[in-house]
């Protein structure tokens, strides 16, 4: 599936609801997309964050985990949130790019929790200038690489190129200023040459000038747009800053209900990694007889519609197996019928004969039956309540 960074700054867009300002949940995840981000609602995010993303996706190894964020989501998660970040120096490729570039990603990524969100959950609308400058304090200020980016075909490049913008005095030339944008797929280089055609080809600009013609490229176009143009894996690292007087409970509830429940384990083994999933061994161990986050495990597979590799395969397996052992201990399931849908999709997912399907689905009780008892017990009560005949 492809899979999109952005280089840029961002916020949040806010609406009224009860008379208070709130962030912009109303938008949900489209078909064929997922949605990572580390920074929380009403926060900025850091340099570092962007730069350790913009490595991970340049290097193979990691690169293939960050294409399936669905399956590969806890050892993301603990590279994320800083857990294994001795995991990412023990790549050569990944230490090369370090002693190159700096150590800049010493700290924890944004606010240690990695959230992923599939197709059909909720996000917070976005706007982005896709402009990535630094201190716009200092005179020069900094302009760096820009814009959205598709790490399979284009990885973005880590060769440090910056522009220098004045504030007041002309100085970048628009050839200088649309290399920052090599490779985007949005703005494209052929989107700002469009607008700075109507200067003259040698035309200096300054910083206000080149931030104009970002700004009639970028003004309008949101995240969920973006996510509707450009099916697929977007990593979201940006600031999420809003003005002041945002209704402090609602931003709290952005931040809780932004958690992903599809939380799994993967192959890779280290100490650091086997200590985080022992400290999550109890909750692993309860979300197994937990007959909604089965339900959203199969479900997220099913949004996917393409053929389950190994590791989620075996993943249908154990969840099968808890629902046989919920049906059989005679726990009624909420919104079976829908769950049986999911589960015959799936089986078309997988290669023929590695599930017994068939027997799954003949464990739900029928739609006379359920609810509890059997349909004869529930005849025999019935006669039992009638009044004797006279």
């Amino acid at each position: 599936m492809p899979t999109y960074i952005y280089l840029s700054h961002g916020s949040e867009c806010l609406i009224e609801e009860g008379g208070v300002q709130v962030p912009n949940r109303r938008p949900v995840v489209p078909a064929g997309c997922t949605l990572s981000t580390i920074t929380e609602s009403g926060v900025e995010s850091r340099d570092s964050d962007v730069r350790r993303l913009m490595r991970m996706s340049s290097v193979p190894q990691t690169r293939a985990l960050m294409i399936d964020p669905v399956t590969n989501h806890d050892l993301l998660s603990s590279i994320f949130e800083g857990i294994n970040d001795e995991y990412l120096m023990a790549i050569p490729e990944y230490k090369s790019i370090v002693a190159r570039n700096g150590q800049v990603n010493a700290k924890k990524m944004g606010h240690e929790q990695y959230h992923l969100k599939v197709a059909g959950q909720p996000f917070t609308q976005r706007p982005f200038e896709f402009l990535f400058y630094g201190d716009v304090g200092q005179d020069p200020v900094e302009l760096r690489r820009s814009g959205l980016y598709d790490i399979e075909v284009f990885p973005p490049p880590l060769d440090g190129y910056t522009v220098r913008a004045y504030y007041d005095i002309p100085s970048v030339s628009i050839e200088e200023f649309i290399e920052l944008f090599r490779g985007s797929l949005f703005p494209t280089q052929q989107d700002l040459m469009q607008i700075a055609s109507s200067y003259p080809p040698t035309y200096k600009f300054n910083f206000y000038e080149l931030a104009d013609i970002a700004l009639k490229i970028t003004e309008g176009v949101f995240l969920s747009s973006l996510m509707e143009r450009f099916r697929g894996n977007h990593y979201n690292f940006t600031c999420r800053s809003h003005p002041e007087g945002v209704n402090n409970a609602s931003v709290q509830r952005v931040r809780r209900n932004s958690i992903t429940q599809s939380k799994r384990a993967t192959p890779f083994k280290n100490a650091k990694y086997q200590e985080f999933l022992k400290r999550k061994q109890e909750t692993e161990t309860s979300e197994l007889s937990n007959i909604h986050v089965i339900k959203t495990r199969l479900s997220i597979f099913v949004s996917k519609s393409q053929p389950l590799n190994p590791r989620q395969i075996e993943v249908v397996g154990a969840a099968l197996e808890a629902i046989k052992a919920l049906l059989k201990s005679g726990q009624q399931i909420e919104d079976a019928e829908e769950l049986k849908k999911n589960i015959q999709t799936i089986s078309t997912l997988v290669p023929p004969g590695t599930f017994d399907f068939n027997k799954v689905l003949a464990a739900f009780p029928t739609a006379a039956g359920a609810g509890g008892g059997s349909t004869r017990r529930r005849r025999r009560r019935r006669r039992s309540n009638r009044l004797p005949q006279s």
